[in-house]
C-alpha cells in the first residue's frame, strides 16, 4: 500500500499529474494473521480506466477472423496502427514501472494487466493494475 503512495508522488514531481492515473489508488487494506507464517493481505483500490488489452486484443483477432479479404493498404494501416499503440504504450508506461522499480518490480506485466482506453480514438490510454 505504501508503495502505491510513494510511486504516486514521485509520477507527481517527476512526469506530471497525467501519468498518475496510469496506477490505481490504494483506498484500504487489511492484513489478516492466519497462522505464526501464514497471513492474508486484502486490498481495496480504485479502477483504472479501460479493459483489459488481452480482452482488446482477442476481439481484435476474432473480428479478423471474420474478414475474408484484405488489401495491402489496409494490412499497412493496421501495422502502422499497431506500431503507434505499441509505442503509446511504452512511452505511458515506462515512467510508471521505473517510478517503483528501484523498490519493487510488478511481475506480472502481461497483457491481462495493462488496461487501455481510448484505442478507437487517436489518443489511447495504458494504466497499469495487479499490484497485490
Amino acid at each position: 500500500g505504501q508503495l502505491l503512495k510513494v510511486v504516486r508522488e514521485r509520477l507527481t514531481l517527476d512526469g506530471g499529474p497525467h501519468l498518475v492515473d496510469r496506477i490505481p489508488v490504494l483506498i484500504a487494506s487489511d492484513v489478516e494473521t492466519i497462522s505464526s507464517k501464514k497471513w492474508r493481505v486484502r486490498l481495496v483500490m480504485s479502477e483504472v480506466p479501460g479493459r483489459p488489452l488481452e480482452d482488446f486484443l482477442e476481439a481484435r483477432r476474432q473480428a479478423e477472423k471474420l474478414r475474408v479479404t484484405i488489401t495491402a493498404q489496409e494490412r499497412r494501416q493496421r501495422f502502422a496502427e499497431a506500431c503507434r499503440c505499441a509505442g503509446e504504450l511504452v512511452v505511458q508506461l515506462a515512467p510508471v514501472l521505473e517510478a517503483f522499480s528501484s523498490k519493487v518490480y510488478h511481475r506480472d506485466v502481461t497483457p491481462r494487466n495493462i488496461q487501455v482506453a481510448g484505442l478507437e480514438t487517436s489518443d489511447p490510454k495504458f494504466g497499469l493494475v495487479d499490484f497485490g
